[in-house]
C-alpha cells in the first residue's frame, strides 16, 4: 500500500511537471496570453500543484500516524529470506 501511494504521489507531481513546462513553453512563444488553451493549461497546473501539496499533507499525516508500524522493504526482504530458508532446510530435511 506504501508503495502504491507514492507512485500516485510521484505521478501527481510528473503530470504537473509536464503541464508546467507546456505552459512555459506557450508563454515563450507569446501565446499564452492570448490563447484560451493556454489559460486552461495554467488552470490545470495549478489544480494538480494543489492536488499534490494536498496528497503530501496527507501522506505526511499518515506516515505519522502509522509509518512505525508499516515494514520497510528491506523488512519484507529479510522475512522473504527466512521463508525461503525454512522452506530450504524443510525440503532437505523432510
Amino acid at each position: 500500500m506504501k508503495t502504491l501511494i507514492k507512485r500516485a504521489l510521484w505521478m501527481g507531481v510528473g503530470v504537473a511537471e509536464r503541464a508546467r513546462g507546456v505552459a512555459e513553453r506557450l508563454a515563450q512563444e507569446g501565446e499564452a496570453s492570448q490563447s484560451a488553451e493556454a489559460q486552461k493549461v495554467r488552470a490545470f497546473v495549478d489544480s494538480v500543484e494543489k492536488g499534490g501539496e494536498e496528497l503530501r499533507h496527507k501522506m505526511d499525516d499518515l506516515k505519522a500516524r502509522v509509518g512505525c508500524c508499516l515494514p520497510t522493504r528491506a523488512d519484507v526482504e529479510r522475512i522473504e529470506k527466512k521463508l525461503d530458508d525454512l522452506l530450504q532446510q524443510r525440503q532437505t530435511n523432510g
